[in-house]
């Protein structure tokens, strides 16, 4: 006799998922008996005999999860054919798990946004499916469906505590979607300026500009260190300037000016934390030149 068709090389399956193992045989005279075997190794020698496993078809047990190796021995023993010997099957049975892996739960400003990392185990391909609920809300938003296992919130503008879980859905067998734990997201508002830099200064060419300085409330945002980068611009506004190297600090110092006109300067002030993000106001530094509007009298004759 021989085997026309093999069983399935290799099934994933989860927990309780329904796998069936089938063979085909041809050549042999007679009624062909069947006995599937139970391996620990990927062999067809030394197995376990399967208790009423005789027909050309087996259902594994599938109730605990780990892999399993199944072979069958096929024989014609009315007609003394001898038997034959199925290739190994190895079947895969998988505990689905989920978990959301970004550590720690993390504290953001208004306007800023998580990426969020998991892990999976399950069979065949997964989906994820993103859902969150907002600060104050029993309402449940969809978000996001991708296959990736990273995930990047809406841009968060509500400040309290918005709850992010994932459904994970594997289309292989026996596999049901399965939800993470809830993972927090708290955003707070941003930081706050206290003490905005001086409106507006007038000075003379050559002469050295007043400092500029601003002030933070020391607990506003998430409560971590500030960091300051001042700008320049040519027009009277707070964004698209030059960032100034070297001006780091809550101060900053204008250079002396031979260059007549007015120069706009501001800071940008912010923490390390997403969104978490204060620009001050802008301000004016004007350079006149020194002009005589009286020359003295160029002839004066006197007796």
């Amino acid at each position: 006799p021989s085997i026309t068709d093999q069983p399935t090389p290799l099934t994933e399956v989860c927990v309780d998922g329904v796998v069936e193992l089938s063979v085909a045989v041809a050549d042999g005279v007679g009624t062909p008996e069947y006995q599937w075997f139970e391996n620990t190794t990927a062999t067809s020698i030394g197995g376990t005999e399967i208790t009423g496993a005789i027909n050309a078809t087996y259902t594994p047990d599938t109730s605990v999860s780990g892999i399993k190796y199944y072979y069958v021995e096929i024989s014609y023993p009315s007609q003394d054919c001898g038997s034959v010997v199925s290739s190994v099957s190895t079947v895969e049975v998988i505990i689905p798990t989920v978990a959301i892996t970004t550590d720690p739960d993390p504290q953001i400003c208004i306007g800023g946004d998580v990426t969020l990392d998991i892990v999976s185990t399950g069979a065949g391909t997964p989906t994820y499916s993103w859902f969150y609920t907002s600060p104050g809300s029993t309402s449940v938003t969809a978000s996001s469906v991708t296959t990736t296992t990273t995930y990047t919130t809406p841009v968060l503008t509500q400040v309290g505590d918005y709850v992010f879980y994932v459904s994970v859905d594997y289309d292989g067998l026996g596999c049901s979607p399965l939800e993470s734990a809830s993972y927090i997201v708290t955003v707070v508002d941003g930081p706050e300026i206290t003490t905005q830099p001086l409106p507006i200064q007038e000075i003379c060419e050559g002469v050295i500009p007043q400092s500029l300085s601003v002030g933070v409330n020391s607990v506003s945002g998430t409560g971590t260190a500030f960091s300051y980068q001042w700008y320049s611009n040519t027009t009277n506004s707070n964004t698209g300037g030059t960032p100034i190297s070297g001006a780091n600090a809550f101060t900053y110092t204008p250079a002396t000016s031979t260059v007549l006109g007015t120069t706009y300067y501001y800071v940008e002030v912010s923490q390390s934390e997403s969104g978490c993000v204060v620009v001050s106001n802008t301000s004016s530094v004007i350079v006149n030149a020194i002009s005589i509007t009286d020359q003295p009298t160029p002839l004066t004759e006197v007796c």
